[in-house]
């Protein structure tokens, strides 16, 4: 009896694991640093949004005529219930979460045009020009890193040393960006 016991104790212990949120305090540049120059429709942008904030709530992501569509999803499996509602009942935190990826995604995707994110049927787009434009008026520096379509032929070989250089030296300013920001003002 005592074996059985053990035996049901170990396997409902290794199902249950459920995986950690991952929040906007959690980024470092280690997180993205393999992904900077991935082109959209390449294999690595699920795995880019799959390490951003709430990347384990991504129940699909689709990529239509240069746009990324990211759908959350509560999984039971992964995260528990009460920590998928937690997390985007926080005042902000979906707004700031969306702005935040919508930003890492234009930086570590040079060929994306947009990016629209789904909540339980709430919806929020933004357009890569618009985000950049407010983007580089908050980052001086960063204006010698917009790139035009021209230029995204030339990212990988070109621009990849000098975008980790930018990210590894302002995550911390980006997050702080990210929640200052509105959609409304991105527009």
């Amino acid at each position: 009896m005592k074996k059985w016991v053990l035996i049901l104790m170990f396997w409902l212990t290794g199902c249950s694991q459920t995986e950690e949120i991952t929040t906007i305090k959690d980024m470092t540049f280690q997180n993205i640093h393999p992904y900077i120059g991935t082109y959209v429709g390449g294999n690595q942008h699920p795995k880019i949004l799959r390490s951003l904030p709430a990347g384990e709530m991504i129940g699909e992501i689709r990529t239509d005529d240069g746009r990324v569509h990211v759908d959350y999803r509560y999984k039971e499996s992964f995260i528990p219930g009460g920590s998928f509602y937690e997390y985007w009942r926080e005042e902000g935190q979906k707004e700031q979460t969306f702005i935040y990826n919508a930003i890492m995604l234009s930086l570590l995707i040079p060929d994306s045009k947009g990016y629209h994110f789904t909540l339980n049927g709430d919806t929020a787009s933004i357009e890569r020009v618009d985000l950049m434009k407010r983007f580089a008026e908050e980052f001086d520096e960063f204006s010698e890193y917009t790139l035009t379509d021209s230029d995204i032929v030339l990212f990988k070989e070109g621009n990849k040393e000098r975008m980790a250089s930018f990210l590894s030296s302002n995550m911390n300013e980006i997050a702080e960006f990210s929640g200052k920001a509105t959609m409304q003002k991105l527009h």
